[in-house]
C-alpha cells in the first residue's frame, strides 16, 4: 500500500486485515504429508546430484574400443588394485615424483602398460577437444598452467580414476 513503508506498520496493517477476515490462510498440510513432501524432495535432490556426477564423469572420449582396451589390459576386476592411485601408477599415468632439498621438481611418469597408456592418452586428447565437458574444461585450465603434455597425462589419469571407481562399485 502506498505510504506504508516500515515493517512495523506493515505488520499492523496485515494484522488488521487478518482480524477482518480479508486474508486467506496459507495451505499447511498435516504433519504426515509434510514429512512425505520432505522425503520426496530429498529423494529428488539426491537423484539430481547423482545425475550431475554421472554427467560430470561421462568421459566423451571413452568409446567402445577404449573401454575394451581398458577391460582387456586391467582384467576388469578392480580388486587387484587397492585404490585408483595404484591402478594409475600401474598404468603409468600418474605424475612423476622428484624432490630435492625440499623442492618438488619435474619428473617423468612411470613406465606402465604401453597399450593401456597409449589408449588413455588417445582418449585424453579426444576429451581435451570436447567443448562444455568437465574433462575438456579441466584440460584447458591445466594446459594454461602446466603445459599440453602434463595436462594430457592428468586427463588420462582422471579417466582411469573414474573407470576404477565405476568398475569397483558397479555404478555407471
Amino acid at each position: 500500500m502506498p505510504g506504508r513503508k516500515t515493517d512495523v506498520s506493515d505488520a499492523a496493517w496485515l494484522c488488521q486485515l487478518l482480524e477482518a477476515g480479508l486474508l486467506k490462510a496459507s495451505f499447511v498440510p498435516p504433519k504426515p504429508i509434510r514429512s512425505l513432501r520432505q522425503l520426496t524432495r530429498y529423494r529428488k535432490a539426491q537423484i539430481q546430484e547423482r545425475r550431475r556426477e554421472a554427467n560430470r564423469l561421462h568421459i566423451p572420449a571413452v568409446e567402445r574400443r577404449t573401454a575394451e582396451v581398458i577391460i582387456a589390459e586391467t582384467g576388469g576386476d578392480m580388486s587387484a588394485f587397492p585404490s585408483a592411485k595404484h591402478l594409475a601408477s600401474w598404468a603409468g599415468v600418474c605424475p612423476g615424483q622428484r624432490e630435492s632439498a625440499g623442492k618438488r621438481k619435474s619428473a617423468r611418469t612411470r613406465k606402465g602398460s604401453p597399450w593401456l597408456r597409449a589408449t588413455l592418452i588417445e582418449s585424453a586428447r579426444a576429451a581435451s577437444r570436447s567443448k562444455g565437458t568437465y574433462l575438456g574444461e579441466r584440460y584447458r585450465r591445466l594446459a594454461q598452467r602446466r603445459g599440453n603434455k602434463k595436462a594430457i597425462i592428468a586427463i588420462a589419469h582422471e579417466i582411469l580414476t573414474a573407470t576404477w571407481h565405476m568398475l569397483s562399485t558397479g555404478e555407471l
